[in-house]
């Protein structure tokens, strides 16, 4: 449990929340591709030896190489510095990180909805300084920001 909370969900949020903020095609087409995959397999049945498992990598190998395939060669920063800015990405980046982490508070409760992004600000301001990280030394000092976050936690509540 604490080698999965804090160090695979960390490269695996990581990967979908900042690895695509370098613009370049291949970090896009896997980050994309582990969001989509995610969507519609979810990750439980990825680290059982099953069939399942074996659906969801070759779902995520066909997603990534069709990504790619569609965006290689092309100048995405370029194209995407005309309508938003890195910084504005970074911050629907950071608030879509904080968002999914309501998840942890399941069962929810339909009534106090409007409290819910109020209880995930740690991960949301977890988020902006991942992407800090992320946008300024590279990717590795993300993953050890959230790992490193994470294996604090777990050992807190063992």
């Amino acid at each position: 449990m604490i080698l999965l909370v804090a160090f695979v969900v960390p490269i695996v949020e990581e990967t979908m929340f900042r690895l695509w903020l370098s613009l370049e095609a291949r970090h896009i087409a896997i980050s994309f591709s582990a969001i989509l995959t995610y969507l519609l397999f979810g990750f439980k049945d990825l680290f059982k030896l099953n069939v399942m498992s074996l659906v969801i990598l070759l779902s995520f190998i066909v997603i990534n190489l069709l990504i790619y395939w569609v965006l290689k060669g092309r100048d995405i920063a370029q194209y995407l510095n005309r309508f938003i800015t890195i910084k504005l990405l970074g911050s629907i980046s950071a608030i879509s990180f904080g968002l999914v982490h309501i998840a942890n508070f399941a069962p929810l409760n339909t009534s106090i909805w409007f409290l819910y992004p109020i209880y995930v600000l740690p991960q949301m301001l977890l988020g902006y300084l991942t992407v800090q990280l992320r946008l300024k030394y590279g990717f590795i000092y993300a993953v050890g920001l959230h790992v490193l976050t994470n294996l604090v936690s777990v050992l807190m509540k063992l």
